[in-house]
């Protein structure tokens, strides 16, 4: 019998959990025209919540366009991608794709070219060493949206990476100056850094500021995780208990990557009913999958950081306390403040307000086991 957990990628309408809420404000998004700035660390499920709001939107005049930034790191690259989702999505065949190229986007992208690729049946390429008409090719979902009668909804994951470009500021500029006037197009982007993704449109002094509405995800609460858990298992002959839920949300935070897995594990470990002993051998073989990872987050720390994670994870609150300072061998406040900053930078750490947490609840779980005294 197949496994019924699914993680690593974004998932189905069967294995989607719950998420009302936030696909309600999506939608309402939608069908008001207004940009939407998704906001939370990684895996917590963004990229299947856009994609699950899209496919329960009722109009059926609006087209939805995704686009990863992930591997992009240059203007070029960006245009790539943005040209080739636009074209694949608004046009059913690639036939249709090259005609209106051909028709609409000749004089605009003379060097456009349709090359083979197994994966999205055509690819876009820019030859090199050739001028590209940046602001029409910025303007392309306006334009494409108006000639064919519809509303686009352009969906763009990890959108922070636009940081990492050259020129950074200028590009961000010069995407708001056109992307803001476009009355037919709906901006959805979404990102995993968090503290990235606030400092881009929360900063004033940046071009995305106020763009659109800000939505930090939140966790799956585990009330809404326990009868999604238990449906799956007893859909494949299995049972197991509230309590025993409970204990592996709880493990795991209710991160949504996290709790999968976990219970992914479980389902294969367990008979037709789980036991105690299967829930830790489940957690145990979760953190043994993911030690080599861990091991290098460790690899990559300096003293002073390794110390301040265990001071997180023991919980203590008052981090910059003369008492914390001494107890962990943290430096002096000076040194904390660079430790944070490091840890930010390195994905370990997240910091809301004055609230500085563990990004990753399997890597808490493991530390935790694998330092404490």
């Amino acid at each position: 019998m197949e496994n019924p957990f699914v993680f690593g990628k974004t998932v189905g309408r069967a294995d989607f959990c719950n998420r009302s809420r936030d696909i309600e404000f999506m939608h309402h998004q939608f069908n008001t025209n207004a940009n939407t700035i998704l906001i939370s660390p990684r895996r917590w499920g963004k990229s299947s919540l856009v994609e699950e709001a899209a496919r329960k939107y009722a109009d059926k005049k609006v087209s939805f366009v995704f686009i990863d930034l992930f591997k992009c790191r240059t203007p070029e690259e960006f245009y790539e991608a943005y040209v080739q989702a636009l074209l694949k999505t608004t046009n059913s065949k690639l036939d249709e794709a090259f005609q209106f190229a051909n028709k609409w986007l000749k004089g605009l992208l003379p060097h456009l070219s349709f090359q083979p690729d197994p994966n999205t049946e055509f690819a876009i390429k820019f030859q090199a060493h050739t001028s590209v008409n940046v602001d029409d090719v910025i303007n392309l979902s306006q334009t494409i949206a108006k000639r064919k009668g519809i509303r686009i909804i352009l969906c763009i994951d990890e959108f922070q990476n636009v940081n990492h470009f050259p020129h950074p500021i200028d590009f961000q500029r010069k995407l708001r100056s056109y992307w803001q006037r476009h009355d037919r197009v709906h901006y959805c982007l979404y990102g995993s850094k968090r503290h990235l993704m606030s400092q881009l449109f929360e900063s004033s002094d940046l071009p995305f500021y106020k763009f659109g509405a800000v939505h930090y995800l939140k966790k799956i609460e585990i009330e809404e995780w326990v009868p999604f858990i238990v449906g799956k298992f007893k859909k494949t002959g299995k049972e197991i208990s509230k309590e025993h839920v409970l204990k592996v949300c709880k493990a795991m935070e209710s991160h949504s990557y996290y709790t999968q897995h976990a219970f992914q594990i479980l389902w294969y470990l367990s008979s037709t009913k789980v036991l105690d002993e299967d829930v830790d051998k489940a957690l145990e073989r979760l953190g043994e999958q993911n030690e080599l990872q861990f091991q290098k987050i460790i690899e990559s720390l300096t003293t002073y950081q390794l110390n301040f994670v265990k001071a997180l994870t023991q919980g203590v609150e008052a981090l910059h306390s003369k008492q914390t300072i001494k107890e962990f061998a943290l430096g002096t406040t000076a040194t904390i403040q660079r430790s944070i900053q490091a840890l930010l930078q390195k994905d370990v750490i997240d910091v809301m307000g004055k609230e500085i947490t563990i990004i990753d609840p399997a890597f808490k779980w493991w530390f935790i086991r694998s330092f404490s005294s």
